[in-house]
């Protein structure tokens, strides 16, 4: 896709560029588990990526693999010195509190619930989370399927900075939901387009 590509051989390249295993073979640490959602999912306030949108779990029920991790702090600074990242980089990845990635595969295009998927977004829209990019690529949907590509990006703001960023993106065939939080401002936001599974999104979509 021309847009943006966060597949399962996706998340298994940041766990690894996280942990620096292919560049400076330090010892990887163990990935944070994913708390489970509050008993009557009461969102928390300001961003956070342990939160997970009710029925999230609902896309398990068909999916033939599937996975839930985060990247706490110390992991973030380590991704903070890989090489290759310009300084401004570098300094919007030192104020980032965590990354939490949920990924999704299926065995064939057009098996999830799409009702689901339209319930998360939902979700962040009444949470205030400013939705800033939905794209679909062209042409319209993979043959033999009824779910078109799409990559949706919210925004939570506290101020004038960036609390949280989520990424969705659906695909026929998988499904992968990346959330992060931080002190971060738009202009380190835009530093990261294209880290953690955060699309190269138009710099005009970001509300200044």
């Amino acid at each position: 896709m021309s847009f943006y590509k966060f597949s399962v051989e996706s998340a298994a390249a940041i766990t690894l560029a996280l942990g620096m295993a292919a560049t400076t073979h330090a010892q990887i640490p163990s990935l944070a588990p994913v708390r489970p959602m509050l008993a009557d999912n009461t969102p928390p306030a300001g961003a956070n990526p342990e939160w997970v949108p009710q029925g999230l779990a609902l896309l398990t029920r068909n999916a033939s693999w599937h996975t839930d991790f985060n990247f706490d702090r110390s992991m973030l600074a380590l991704a903070g010195k890989l090489e290759g990242l310009d300084e401004p980089t570098r300094q919007a990845i030192a104020r980032l509190n965590g990354v939490s990635v949920h990924s999704y595969r299926y065995r064939e295009p057009g098996i999830y619930d799409m009702a689901e998927v339209e319930s998360i977004r939902a979700q962040y829209d009444a949470l205030g989370w400013k939705h800033v990019v939905s794209k679909k690529p062209k042409p319209g949907v993979t043959p033999g399927s009824t779910i078109p590509t799409r990559t949706d990006l919210w925004i939570k703001l506290s101020g004038v900075n960036v609390a949280g960023v989520a990424v969705l993106l659906a695909e026929p065939s998988s499904l992968n939901l990346v959330t992060v939080s931080g002190d971060i401002s738009t202009v380190d936001l835009l530093k990261l387009r294209g880290h953690f599974g955060i699309p190269k999104f138009d710099p005009d979509s970001i509300p200044q």
